[in-house]
């Protein structure tokens, strides 16, 4: 079991994490068309099709024993060519990204030097690259030291790895998206694209209920 929430929870995860990438890089660009029709766009998606065969080969090739002798360790993992494909997959696509936000920010476009929050631009650019770099980085390192283990590990250090990883990648998620100038730039790229942002709200409502005590005679 420790091994399918492994593979399933994390590539979930990772999955989630390219959305949001593939959302940053369609606003950071400052489009002219819809994202169905932005060609950088729709190629993003598409390279996130092959993760549903990744799940499907990290089945297949998983490596799950469980000792017959006190106290019963599980030793999970993946075999060679699943660890090596994950491996290359997740790379191609983080550095991929990387390789995007530092593009827009070192060269900008022409759109994204005209635009009227270029300077924001600029600064949402820098610090994609730098949560797209810490998330390569901390994807690829636990395929590394599965691959050095023999591609098995005991069950409880490969569930905390992943954990770590992802907790992690998420920190550095978060730092991005807490800057003050970020949900601004957000609306204002959503109104310029004719997009309609929707401003989530939670409200509490109080009821006072009053109970009357009736004592019969």
């Amino acid at each position: 079991m420790t091994q399918f929430n492994v593979a399933l929870i994390a590539t979930a995860a990772k999955i989630a994490l390219y959305l949001y990438f593939i959302e940053k890089i369609y606003i950071i660009s400052v489009p002219k068309t819809s994202r169905m029709q932005t060609h950088l766009y729709l190629l993003s998606l598409g390279l996130l099709l092959p993760s549903l065969a990744i799940i499907i080969i990290q089945i297949v090739f998983r490596i799950n024993v469980v000792s017959v002798n006190y106290p019963f360790h599980c030793t999970v993992g993946l075999e060679l060519p699943a660890s090596i494909v994950s491996l290359g997959y997740d790379a191609l696509l983080t550095i991929m990204y990387s390789a995007i936000f530092i593009k827009f920010y070192c060269f900008p476009t022409a759109a994204q030097q005209t635009a009227p929050h270029s300077s924001s631009l600029h600064m949402m650019a820098k610090r994609n690259a730098i949560a797209a770099i810490i998330s390569s980085f901390t994807i690829c390192i636990n395929y590394i030291i599965l691959l050095c283990l023999n591609g098995s590990e005991r069950g409880l250090v490969a569930s905390s790895s992943t954990s770590l990883a992802l907790t992690i990648t998420c920190t550095a998620i978060h730092w991005v998206t807490t800057h003050p100038a970020e949900s601004q730039l957000n609306e204002k790229a959503l109104r310029a694209n004719g997009d309609k942002p929707y401003r989530l709200e939670i409200k509490q409502h109080q009821e006072v209920v009053v109970l009357t005590e009736f004592n019969k005679a």
